[in-house]
């Protein structure tokens, strides 16, 4: 079993009774070690034992998360640049480009969205940064090598808990 208290995750019925709490989790990237960023960004190549700072680092996050109390746990997007690029390159049907919106609470704090400027991400964080994502324009399938790119992905965070 995998878990800070030593045990395995807690199971929660579906009865109003059985329910003490809210089940909580998170959406979206969380930190990773420093020297995994410029292997992430495509700027160096992966070292030699990637596959193991990868399994290092995804019981690490795991951990953190469960000590922080989360119930529903994931990697943090540790192995990926972002979600789009990950499912572009699992799946067919994005083909074209379309440039992305502005964060349209930023427009009305120009000088914080300042701060930004030239960041890109996948939307930009002021009027000046124009970046393009991939779009849809086609039926979206899986790859067979974006499948085993996400059964290696699957398997590693199972692996470690």
């Amino acid at each position: 079993p995998f878990g800070s208290k030593g045990g395995a995750l807690p199971r929660y019925s579906n009865k109003t009774s059985d329910m003490a709490r809210i089940l909580c989790t998170h959406v979206g990237s969380l930190p990773r070690p420093a020297a995994m960023v410029p292997v992430v960004r495509g700027d160096v190549p992966e070292p030699a034992d990637w596959e193991e700072q990868l399994k290092a680092a995804t019981a690490g996050v795991l951990t953190k998360q469960l000590e922080a109390g989360l119930d529903v746990i994931n990697d943090g997007e540790l192995s990926r640049r972002d979600y789009v690029s990950a499912a572009r390159a699992r799946m067919s049907g994005f083909g074209s480009k379309r440039q992305s919106a502005t964060a349209a609470d930023l427009e009305q704090s120009e000088e914080y969205a300042q701060k930004f400027k030239g960041r890109k991400g996948l939307l930009s964080l002021e009027k000046e940064t124009v970046i393009e994502n991939p779009a849809c324009d086609a039926e979206i399938e899986y790859l067979p090598e974006g499948l085993k790119n996400l059964e290696t992905e699957i398997e590693r965070i199972t692996g470690v808990i």
